[in-house]
């Protein structure tokens, strides 16, 4: 599998954006390779969009100091399907900062109705459909180029996990 975190750089800010890399298997490839990578600037990034649903292996103790200033604005997704991040996760996550934020996934209650062409053409186009029961979560995260202040605005579903009881799925 692959996958391709980024960073966008502003004049006053960075922003980690973490994809759907791990730690990785071995010192070159994974959050352990990109650490190891001599190329590598230290952008120390304001924001970390949490790779890999926030599960156990979405990040090393390393990168937090050489990627990531201290107490930065955290973004997280979570996936009901696989149940992460898992509540040790999000106590792993919380102790990183006080600006954390979580989207939440969507419970699931059911595959759609297959109707015609509609659905044949649905079918073409992707793997799998579900209905989804809950709304959804978004964040934007804002900020002025001339300050490192950052917004961070949630909509729908997306919540704060330091202002959630332990269990993220509350």
């Amino acid at each position: 599998m692959t996958s391709v975190a980024g960073v966008i750089e502003t004049a006053n800010m960075n922003l980690l954006l973490g994809a759907d890399l791990e730690r990785g298997g071995n010192d070159f490839v994974g959050w352990r390779g990109v650490l190891n990578d001599s190329a590598l600037r230290k952008p120390s990034s304001a924001v970390f969009k949490i790779p890999h649903h926030g599960s156990a292996g979405a990040d090393v103790p390393a990168m937090w100091k050489k990627l990531v200033l201290d107490n930065p604005a955290l973004v997280l997704t979570s996936m009901a399907s696989s149940g992460i991040p898992r509540a040790s996760d999000v106590v792993r996550l919380k102790s990183k900062t006080t600006k954390e934020v979580v989207l939440t996934n969507p419970k699931y209650i059911g595959k759609p109705k297959k109707h015609g062409a509609a659905n044949r053409r649905m079918n073409l186009i992707t793997k799998s459909r579900k209905i989804v029961r809950r709304q959804l979560g978004q964040v934007c995260i804002r900020f002025d180029l001339g300050t490192d202040k950052i917004r961070v605005e949630k909509f729908g579903a997306a919540r704060d996990l330091n202002h959630c009881k332990n269990d993220h799925r509350s």
